[in-house]
């Protein structure tokens, strides 16, 4: 028998610990569920952490420009110098 509940949003749910009853899947090795919309996370990864026998599955965290920019190799390519001359004069 299936129960029917009453769908909620998590920005309803907000501060509130949210639950749902949901089905394992198994596709040959690998053991998958699908989330119910109000699970939904954004981006196209997540992180899936086992503590103490709990899953947990959170959302990957964007990362600042800053972050992301320290993290890159410097390039070694020659740049041409570049003359930095006075603008010209403008009548006003």
């Amino acid at each position: 028998m299936r129960t029917l509940v009453p769908r909620r949003t998590v920005s309803e749910e907000k501060g509130y610990m949210i639950e749902r009853r949901i089905k394992l899947h198994r596709e040959g090795h690998e053991q998958t569920i699908r989330l119910p919309d109000e699970f939904a996370l954004p981006g196209d990864e997540a992180i899936l952490r086992l503590e103490a026998g709990r899953l947990t599955l959170e959302a990957v965290g964007q990362l600042s420009l800053l972050s992301t920019l320290s993290r890159l190799m410097p390039l070694d390519d020659a740049w041409p110098e570049i003359e930095d001359r006075l603008p010209e004069p403008v009548d006003l």
